[in-house]
């Protein structure tokens, strides 16, 4: 899950930029991600950008339907139970957090659901760590979603 801009049309690493998203820092997009390594090194995610319906109600959250299948497979024992919630630090981009999961989920053998948000900002390091800062807090109202 991601507060970035959405690149629609995208289905690999690029889905998420570097910017904020379009509708502002509290907006939160759901995509699924796969790395399969046989696939020439650009082409190694796949994501899936979970669709939204123009008309948002509780009972047809995208992430509610994405919490019912993970629920459904793991009590069939498709995957495990065991999960992380993993929000990254300042200065990472898309393609490292997911790395970074992927990461925990080989090492330690857990599900992982990945917050991103927009961590690198650009221009001088003072700067652009105050910026980074400030969409921190602003993206906490994301994760709250």
């Amino acid at each position: 899950m991601s507060n970035r801009e959405v690149r629609e049309g995208e289905t690999g690493i690029k889905l998420f930029g570097e910017g904020p998203n379009q509708k502002g820092l509290d907006e939160v997009r759901i995509a699924t991600a796969v790395k399969d390594e046989a696939q020439p090194r650009k082409e190694r995610w796949t994501l899936n950008l979970l669709a939204e319906s123009p008309t948002l109600s509780p009972e047809a959250l995208p992430s509610l339907e994405l919490f019912k299948e993970v629920l459904q497979k793991t009590q069939a024992g498709e995957i495990g139970s065991e999960w992380v919630f993993y929000i990254h630090g300042f200065n990472q981009s898309f393609k490292k957090t997911l790395e970074a999961s992927l990461d925990l989920t080989q090492t330690y053998g857990v599900n992982v659901i990945v917050f991103s948000w927009v961590a690198n900002p650009g221009g001088l390091v003072p700067g652009e760590y105050i910026r980074a800062r400030q969409a921190a807090k602003a993206s906490s109202n994301a994760v709250d979603r």
